[in-house]
C-alpha cells in the first residue's frame, strides 16, 4: 500500500521515462543549477535517453540487469515539486539471485523538506511492494548518462539530499571527491622520465565537438600505464561541456609505481587534451586514496565536492 504523505497537501504519482519530459525544468532548476560543470542543464531528449542508459556506454541499463524504471513525482496543488528515478537491479551472478532497489536521481527543493521526505518514503514503498528490501542511492555502477562523473547525485553539491538520506538511516558505502583543473590551456608537453618509453594516443570520437582519448604508455612490447579521458560533450549537449574532459582512469602497473610514471601520464593526458582543444578537466578520487589525491592536488586539481553511494536495508522497517 502506498504510504500516506507526511504532508497531506502532497500527492504522489508515477510515470514512465518516456513520458517524463515535463520533469526536465525541475531537474535543471533543483539539481543541475547547483551541480559542477560536469553536470549541466539538459534538454528533453537528453533527459529521456539518459534515464534509460548508463554513463560510459550507449547501451540500455537492461544490460546491467536493471529494469522496472519509473519516475516517482510529488506534487502540491497539481504542481510537481520533486521527483525520484527508481529502478530494480537483479543480481543474476549471485546464488541465490537477489534484487536491489536503485535511486538513480533524486531532486527536490531543499526549502521544502516535506517534499523530500514524501518522495523518499514513496520510493522505498515502491521497492517494498515489489519484494525488494535492499536499496542503493546514487548507484555508481549504473549512473544516468547526463550525470557524467556519476558522483553528483547524493553529494555535497546538494546537501539537503545528503542530509535527508542520512536522517533516514542510509549509510555510506563509498565516497569519492570530485576534483577539477579549471584551466589546462597552458599545460606544457612533459618530458618522459624514461627514454625507453613510448606513448600512443587513440582518439575516441563521439557526439560532442571534441573527442575523448586513450593515452597508452609502453616499454618495448609491454604496456605499463594507461589513461582514459572521456569528453563531457559526448554525454552533454550544453556548450560549456564541449571543451571539458573527465579523467576516467589512470593506472600504472604495480611494478612500475613510485617512479614518476603516474605524474607523467597525467601530464601527458592533459597536454594531449589541450592539443585538440579541451580547456578544463575533472577527475574522481576515493576519499581514502591519499597518495592519488596528493598527486592530483600537486598538478593543479582542487576538490570541488564529494559524492557518496549510500545503502539501506528496509528489512527492519517492514518486519
Amino acid at each position: 500500500m502506498r504510504q500516506r504523505p507526511v504532508d497531506r497537501s502532497l500527492s504522489v504519482t508515477e510515470c514512465e521515462p518516456s513520458d517524463a519530459r515535463h520533469l526536465v525544468p525541475i531537474y535543471n532548476a533543483q539539481f543541475a543549477k547547483d551541480a559542477p560543470p560536469s553536470c549541466l542543464p539538459i534538454q528533453d531528449d537528453e533527459f529521456v535517453a539518459g534515464l534509460t542508459q548508463f554513463t560510459g556506454h550507449d547501451r540500455p541499463v537492461s544490460h546491467l540487469g536493471v529494469a522496472s524504471l519509473r519516475l516517482i513525482q510529488v506534487a502540491r496543488d497539481g504542481r510537481i515539486l520533486g521527483f525520484a528515478h527508481v529502478a530494480i537491479e537483479t543480481k543474476t551472478w549471485e546464488n541465490p539471485v537477489t534484487r536491489q532497489g536503485l535511486i538513480r536521481v533524486f531532486a527536490y527543493d531543499g526549502r521544502d523538506r516535506a517534499v523530500g521526505q514524501t518522495l523518499l518514503a514513496a520510493a522505498e514503498t515502491y521497492f517494498v511492494e515489489r519484494g525488494v528490501r535492499d536499496v542503493c542511492a546514487s548507484p555508481w555502477f549504473a549512473p544516468v548518462r547526463f550525470i557524467h562523473t556519476g558522483r553528483e547525485g547524493v553529494s555535497t553539491f546538494h546537501p539537503h539530499v545528503l542530509a535527508l538520506f542520512g536522517l533516514n538511516r542510509y549509510s555510506v558505502r563509498l565516497a569519492e571527491h570530485i576534483m577539477a583543473a579549471p584551466d589546462i590551456t597552458a599545460a606544457p608537453k612533459p618530458s618522459a622520465p624514461d627514454a625507453g618509453l613510448t606513448v600512443a594516443v587513440e582518439h575516441t570520437p563521439g557526439r560532442g565537438t571534441l573527442p575523448g582519448f586513450f593515452v597508452r604508455m609502453a616499454r618495448g612490447d609491454d604496456e605499463i600505464g594507461a589513461c582514459e579521458c572521456r569528453a563531457h560533450g559526448h554525454y552533454l549537449r550544453a556548450a560549456d561541456a564541449q571543451a571539458r574532459l573527465l579523467v576516467e582512469a589512470l593506472d600504472i602497473t604495480e611494478d612500475e609505481r613510485g617512479r614518476g610514471f603516474g605524474r607523467y601520464l597525467l601530464r601527458r593526458a592533459l597536454w594531449e587534451g589541450r592539443q585538440i582543444g579541451h580547456r578544463h578537466a575533472d577527475l574522481r578520487v576515493r576519499t581514502d586514496n591519499l597518495s592519488a589525491m596528493m598527486l592530483y592536488a600537486s598538478e593543479g586539481f582542487r576538490i570541488i565536492g564529494t559524492g557518496y553511494m549510500l545503502t539501506k536495508s528496509l528489512l527492519d522497517e517492514t518486519a
